[in-house]
């Protein structure tokens, strides 16, 4: 199958396919490749992540009820409960190992939470190879935050960012911070040496650029952040969260 790949492609058997196919999307390759000098079968190619992720364990098509996570469950409820009460906010940490259940708590936790209008979730997972590409679960955030969607194009985010910045940095008179600037460099839309600021205070800027929009995302709203495979997640993210906190 590698043999087969021209340039930047990425082609895999069926068997992965069947196996992954909710976490990317395919393009099915008009071909049959010669695995062997007596088999050949039909292969895909990988283009990107899918931007909504389905279940990647389980019986397709086969919801099976939660059972042994009662108890797990509600802890999950009751923290959410009290945040809204208190107006505060918990960090809760799901942890096990692989295969255990992780994914499956938290989804059902998500479940009961559909008919809260006014609750909004943030996704942003970590890679296994994430400290290469820093700030990676951050930035899907941000993206949801400004409502950047797949396939938009530069001008798209341009323009949403715009809308953002004069909506919430209206009240600042600090043209040196360059916030829409940095929020494009975060983005990998700009370079961080056409920045209207000196290199060694973007990210600083970034950080506070980003707690007053969450700040504006958060008003009459309650909102859910939820960080994915973190154990994977890199130290420049750690810093804003702990910015954050």
């Amino acid at each position: 199958v590698q043999s087969a790949a021209g340039p930047d492609q990425i082609l895999v058997s069926e068997k992965v396919y069947k196996s992954v196919k909710n976490l990317f999307e395919f393009n099915p390759v008009p071909y049959q490749v010669k695995f062997s000098k007596d088999s050949s079968g039909s292969v895909y190619e990988v283009l990107e992540i899918k931007e909504k992720r389905g279940k990647s364990r389980g019986i397709e098509n086969i919801n099976i009820p939660m059972i042994g996570r009662s108890e797990e469950l509600n802890k999950l409820k009751e923290c959410f409960a009290y945040s809204i009460y208190d107006r505060n906010y918990f960090i809760t940490l799901i942890s096990g190992e692989a295969g255990i259940g992780k994914t499956r708590l938290y989804d059902e936790f998500e479940k009961g939470l559909v008919r809260i209008k006014t609750l909004s979730i943030l996704k942003g997972r970590c890679l296994p190879y994430g400290q290469a590409f820093s700030y990676w679960p951050i930035t899907e955030i941000l993206r949801q935050i400004l409502g950047i969607r797949k396939g938009d194009s530069n001008e798209d985010i341009n323009s949403k960012i715009s809308s953002f910045s004069n909506q919430i940095f209206i009240d600042l008179n600090l043209p040196y911070l360059d916030h829409k600037g940095v929020l494009l460099n975060f983005l990998g839309l700009k370079q961080a040496s056409d920045l209207n600021v000196p290199e060694n205070k973007i990210k600083q800027i970034f950080f506070f650029v980003f707690e007053r929009l969450l700040r504006h995302y958060l008003q009459n709203r309650n909102l859910i952040i939820v960080i994915e495979d973190f154990h994977w997640i890199d130290d420049s993210s750690i810093d804003l969260l702990r910015y954050l906190n």
